[in-house]
């Protein structure tokens, strides 16, 4: 029985799968399970997947139709046998202690969840730093309870006991992570960067603006606000979140990007939390609403909801 399972969702990414894969057999911490789900795909994944699982035992391999990154993800909990699991994507991969150390932080402060940073990578492959705004140690959840990444963590299997991935819809993640969190009894922030994470790599959910990614990842921030502010969480964080989705996909000439343009103009600064690309946007629509649509338009951000 290993200690750590970890699930990794594979989909038409034979040109980073390798490398992924990699990643985890050299992994420090040797007593885990790599779980490699192949939803059906089309490019030479499987194959891939096969030759790794004979190479290594530790490796297991479940090939099925493609019915989406969150249906992959909860056949991946289904198979798992460890007390622990953590998400790996397949296109993107991990440093060589990416188990180890989250592994002992949880067993040494019996945590249920154990957060910890990431870099992002650049298309020209740079490699950017990603801090989470707490400090490290034993926190309250209401710090981390918006951080959506389910990669960036271990949890306790345990705690998919009654939560799944929502099927059928992309973004999936935004709509399950805080519930884990909330879920949690004990959440620990570990100050060490133990995940690559491919940014808008051409093809991935995150590069598509699609009016159904759209629609879902709206859908999904809906839902997460109507929860957190049921349970008692401080929701202004992420109605400001919401308002500015809405802003940049949306517009702002109908109903609802009227309230959110009112949101955001209420504002005397952007959050701290905001990107500098979004930083920048919020000055740009502050400076010119007008400006700030074009620019939405022409870049193709513009999706109705």
């Amino acid at each position: 029985m290993p200690e750590i399972s970890v699930i990794v969702p594979v989909y038409n990414v034979a040109a980073y799968l390798p490398t992924c894969i990699e990643s985890l057999i050299s992994q420090s911490m040797t007593d885990i399970g790599i779980i490699l789900v192949d939803d059906g795909s089309t490019d030479g994944c499987g194959g891939i997947c096969d030759r790794y699982a004979s190479l290594d035992d530790r490796i297991s391999v479940i090939h099925k139709q493609n019915e989406g990154l969150s249906i992959a993800r909860n056949d991946g909990l289904d198979a798992a046998q460890a007390e622990y699991v953590m998400f790996v994507d397949g296109d993107d991969w991990v440093e060589t202690e990416f188990c180890e150390l989250p592994y002992r932080t949880a067993v040494k402060y019996d945590s249920d969840i154990v957060v910890f940073m990431h870099n992002g990578i650049t298309r020209c492959g740079r490699k950017k730093k990603r801090i989470l705004p707490v400090r490290p140690g034993m926190v309250e959840k209401n710090m981390v309870i918006t951080d959506s990444a389910v990669w960036n963590k271990l949890y306790k299997r345990q705690l998919f006991q009654d939560i799944r991935f929502p099927e059928n819809m992309v973004f999936e993640d935004v709509g399950t992570v805080y519930k884990l969190i909330h879920a949690a009894e004990k959440v620990y922030v570990l100050d060490e960067w133990l995940y690559n994470y491919r940014i808008l790599r051409r093809g991935s959910i995150n590069d598509i603006s699609s009016k159904r990614y759209v629609k879902d990842r709206y859908t999904m921030f809906v839902r997460r606000i109507r929860d957190l502010k049921k349970w008692g969480y401080d929701i202004t964080p992420e109605v400001i979140l919401l308002s500015w989705y809405i802003l940049v996909y949306r517009g702002r000439t109908d109903r609802i990007g009227k309230r959110a343009s009112a949101v955001i103009r209420s504002l005397d600064r952007p959050p701290e939390s905001f990107c500098f690309k979004r930083k920048a946007a919020y000055y740009l629509f502050k400076f010119s609403p007008s400006l700030f649509d074009y620019v939405c338009i022409i870049t193709g951000r513009r999706r109705k909801i």
